[in-house]
């Protein structure tokens, strides 16, 4: 909207111009949509090799901020095993959340101490559950999350627009 904007007040700019800045903003917006989705992958990756770490020690998964139950929430495994997402990540490199991981440990640790994922904890598994769950976590840790927001920022000074989108 803003690209049009410009262009209906500009008096010189061309209209094959204003189109190449749409398109590239329509192309940074799909990016920071991937990266999110990313960011979600990343989150279960990590919950399950720390399961497998903890596992590898001997140690129990009956504590509740144990990552199992994130490590097998169905809809996060989708987006994990998603061919077409990863098709998608690696043609457009993007790679921020596994060179930048401190902030999914960052993510991943507020999910796991946090009442919402103590009361999912106790829930019989479900599709249903684990979908209400990854809604609800979405809402309420990690889109209003400083880091992730001021992380996003420094990546793509557009995605501060686009953010609030991406979120809905």
């Amino acid at each position: 909207m803003q690209c049009i904007y410009a262009l209906v007040l500009s008096k010189a700019g061309s209209l094959e111009q204003q189109q190449k800045l749409l398109n590239r903003s329509i192309a940074q917006t799909y990016s920071l949509y991937l990266l999110t989705l990313s960011l979600l992958k990343e989150i279960q990756h990590l919950a399950a090799y720390q399961v497998k770490k903890g596992s590898d020690k001997y140690l129990t998964n009956e504590d509740q901020n144990s990552p199992l139950r994130l490590s097998e929430n169905e809809i996060l495994l989708q987006i994990a095993n998603n061919p077409e997402l990863q098709q998608a990540l690696d043609k457009r490199d993007l790679k921020h959340w596994y060179l930048n991981e401190e902030y999914v440990k960052i993510l991943l640790k507020a999910i796991l101490t946090s009442d919402l994922y103590g009361t999912y904890v106790n829930e019989p598994p479900s599709f249903e559950s684990d979908q209400a769950f990854l809604i609800s976590a979405y809402r309420e840790i990690i889109a209003p999350n400083e880091k992730i927001y001021e992380f996003l920022e420094d990546e793509g000074i557009t995605w501060v627009d686009d953010i609030p989108l991406i979120n809905n």
